[in-house]
């Protein structure tokens, strides 16, 4: 089987009939799905087209409690497990609002009995919603994929998260709860640790913060500026105000791939004789795994503020 990554033009380029405002809505986990309800009916947890155009289509919602988040690479691998008769798998990530809908479908050969193989998979609060495309007893369009992916794309939404707050000895960082999510939280007399997780669909995939805080020792946040980073040439200091107007200074480190991997970005900030560092997980040579864009990990920092 060969492995693609297309967009879903072709398949949603074929006549479908027009979407109408949505009249109804399901529930699944933490998601909402507005749907009409001349094309789609939902019992239990089964999505049943009645529409023309996908008519005898069902698909199947399961939802899970998972620590794995949805992404391409598991898409992949659950449709080419379900269809290993498949030439090709074509799966897609596509922003909706503040989720990731991650959408895989098969391609030929098709039969008149089955058509083009869907699934779908969103993660939202520690659940995984996924929606799989089944055989019912009547015979399905070959492309009744686009149909699916039309419904999914329009009808899915969750409530905004808002603002969170994590509590970091005597700082509170507010941020984001839709973009970024405490993993992990330690904290020891001396000091303490957090793992800060970048969702997608606002991380391209989920990627990893460090945060962590220690007493203060000898020398200051970072070296002389007029000395290299770590041995790999250049370094960039910069400063941004915190929530409560606290200078925070930012070390950004190019890769030595400069731009085919992302730089090392480190925030410190010191208060009350503690010393405050976040930083991001990645390595300075060629890297291409997940990372958290310079905005966003800015925007992050930004939230730090001192209880007085």
């Amino acid at each position: 089987m060969r492995r693609v990554s297309l967009a879903l033009a072709a398949a949603l380029a074929l006549p479908f009939a027009p979407a109408s405002a949505a009249d109804a809505t399901a529930h699944f986990g933490a998601l909402d799905l507005a749907y009409s309800d001349d094309g789609w009916t939902v019992e239990d947890n089964a999505i049943h087209c009645i529409a023309e155009n996908c008519f005898g289509a069902i698909i199947d919602v399961t939802v899970t409690r998972a620590s794995e988040f949805c992404t391409r690479d598991y898409g992949y691998a659950v449709l080419l497990e379900a269809f290993p008769d498949a030439e090709t798998v074509a799966v897609n990530v596509h922003a909706l609002g503040n989720l990731s809908l991650v959408f895989a479908q098969s391609g030929p050969p098709l039969r008149d009995d089955i058509g083009r193989a869907a699934f779908a998979c969103v993660s939202r609060d520690g659940l995984r919603h996924e929606f799989r495309s089944v055989v019912g007893d009547a015979p399905i369009p070959p492309f009744q994929d686009s149909a699916i992916f039309e419904l999914l794309r329009d009808g899915l939404s969750a409530e905004p998260r808002g603002e969170r707050i994590l509590s970091f000895k005597s700082a509170t960082i507010l941020y984001d709860g839709d973009v970024f999510e405490v993993a992990s939280q330690t904290d020891a007399p001396h000091g303490a640790t957090a793992l800060v997780t970048c969702l997608p669909p606002f991380c391209q995939e989920p990627a990893v913060l460090i945060a962590s805080v220690r007493p203060v020792e000898d020398g200051e946040c970072f070296n002389d500026p007029n000395e290299v980073g770590f041995g790999y040439g250049d370094r960039y200091l910069s400063e941004v105000e915190g929530r409560d107007g606290a200078t925070i200074l930012i070390e950004d480190i190019p890769s030595m791939c400069r731009a085919m991997s992302p730089s090392m970005l480190t925030a410190c900030v010191e208060h009350d004789g503690m010393r405050y560092v976040v930083g991001t997980a990645v390595d300075l040579g060629c890297y291409h795994g997940p990372y958290v864009p310079e905005e966003l990990f800015v925007q992050f920092v930004r939230g730090i503020g001192f209880e007085e």
